[in-house]
């Protein structure tokens, strides 16, 4: 930091230009920039920056143009431009490696390809819509190790050894490849930390959480493992119950693949439910027109479908939407849902930003965001059905996109869900417990065949 302050008094003494160092001229080229690592990458900006901190009119900033100017300086400092020039571009070199590394790991899961072929007798317990989409020519069943294949029968088939094949299969995806990536990512993230002045990489990641560093973290997950553990015994001790009843020794286990199908058996016998017979209450258009208006109406907007923008979008079953105020009809901003699994895409559920919501250049650029999830297709016929844990998942991703979409802040840095990592979970968990409301159930079920709502 000595060095960088040196620098720094004397960008500020006699900086070529020899114009004032402003927040228009030092720190809203920052802000307007998209990629942030490169700009970060530049050691005269952050020079530039450090001198503005120290003037005048930095030291009265307030509100977003206040935090703005102690996160970039942050955010330099944490790419290791404080440090010695031999120092900063080692943490360069290893932020590069980082960032390959985990787009390696992702594209690795989202590529795989594994699949098993079991027989009918093998796969016991599952429903027969769900064989029926996987049945092959030959009789035999094709599974992969995507979600819609591997939750359902995690929680239904019969077979211990067809769920042990699964479970240690998906837990196993791209082993020798991404074991290698995790191995070197860790190595890594510990020599980068260490190279920036901290402990761990866990003291460099709870820098910038909420939580208050790496030593709370650690405290309160021992504290909560404490105070669940009487609720852990008691609950594999039910699961132990029916796996006995199922003829497995006194002295049994629950083992991986055991807990999923235990618990779903748990839940049918002891709250009586049904999750297949709940799925014919939950057909995705219903679902989703009734999601829809609960949204529109808990925010006060007006979601219009927009087919032209849809053609533009990265798949054929994409959709798109306008959003608008429902009292002023002023534009707030658009967004896309990606809705059924397909070869290559995420596997899991999710929201992305496409475009923030901010001031830009002089005037308000609209927010973009994308739900993408990987809910079952329809068949030729039966409508895509969903159970009440996808709802829940919808609700909770659709969440992402309004915070996305709803978000006011003017500096694109702190628009929508870019907030601590540790807070961006919470409007999104608060809002997704209206699945468990009746009056907001009954809005977006109703049985496929008979139109009925979900009975209380």
């Amino acid at each position: 930091m000595e060095r960088s302050k040196a620098k720094a008094d004397f960008v500020a003494s006699a900086h070529a230009s020899g114009v004032p160092l402003t927040w228009d001229n030092c720190l809203q080229p920052l802000v307007d920039e998209d990629n942030e690592w490169s700009v970060l990458e530049s050691i005269d900006l952050y020079l530039a920056l450090l001198a503005f901190s120290e003037t005048n009119e930095a030291k009265s900033l307030e509100g977003e143009r206040k935090r703005c100017l102690e996160r970039k300086l942050r955010d330099f400092r944490r790419v290791g431009l404080h440090l010695d020039e031999a120092t900063a571009d080692e943490v360069k070199s290893i932020n590069t490696r980082i960032s390959e590394l985990g787009i390696e790991f992702q594209k690795n899961l989202g590529e795989d390809d594994t699949s098993f072929s079991f027989s009918a007798a093998q796969l016991d317990g599952c429903t027969e819509s769900y064989l029926k989409e996987r049945r092959q020519e030959d009789g035999s069943y094709k599974l992969t190790l995507k979600y819609p294949d591997y939750i359902p029968l995690m929680e239904r088939c019969k077979v211990e050894e067809t769920r042990r094949v699964m479970e240690k299969g998906f837990n196993s995806r791209c082993l020798a490849r991404n074991s290698a990536i995790l191995e070197e990512l860790v190595q890594l993230r510990h020599k980068k930390a260490q190279l920036m002045g901290y402990e761990t990489h866990a003291a460099f990641i709870t820098e910038i959480r909420m939580c208050g560093g790496a030593a709370k973290v650690k405290s309160f997950l021992s504290e909560l493992g404490a105070k669940l553990q009487p609720l852990l015994a008691s609950d594999l001790e039910a699961l132990r119950a029916l796996k006995q009843a199922d003829g497995a020794p006194a002295d049994c286990q629950i083992n991986a693949w055991d807990r999923s199908f235990y618990c779903k058996r748990l839940e049918e016998t002891k709250h009586q439910v049904d999750h297949e017979e709940l799925k014919k209450y939950f057909p995705l258009e219903v679902v989703t027109e009734g999601l829809l208006g609960i949204y529109q109406e808990l925010l006060g907007l007006k979601f219009e479908s927009d087919s032209e923008l849809a053609k533009s979008a990265w798949h054929e079953d994409v959709q798109a939407f306008k959003v608008t105020d429902a009292a002023s009809n002023v534009l707030v901003g658009y967004f896309y849902m990606d809705m059924h699994p397909r070869d290559g895409k995420y596997g899991h559920a999710a929201c992305f930003g496409l475009q923030p919501g901010c001031d830009y250049k002089g005037s308000w650029q609209v927010p973009v965001a994308a739900a993408v999830c990987n809910f079952p297709k329809p068949t030729a016929d039966t409508p895509a059905l969903m159970s009440h844990g996808d709802v829940e998942t919808f609700f909770h991703e659709f969440g992402h996109v309004m915070h996305q979409l709803c978000s006011e802040a003017k500096l694109p840095m702190f628009a929508g869900t870019r907030v601590e990592r540790d807070f961006v979970e919470a409007p999104s968990q608060m809002l997704e417990n209206w699945v468990w409301e009746p009056a907001a159930l009954k809005r977006m079920s109703r049985h496929h065949e008979t139109g009925a709502a979900i009975p209380e």
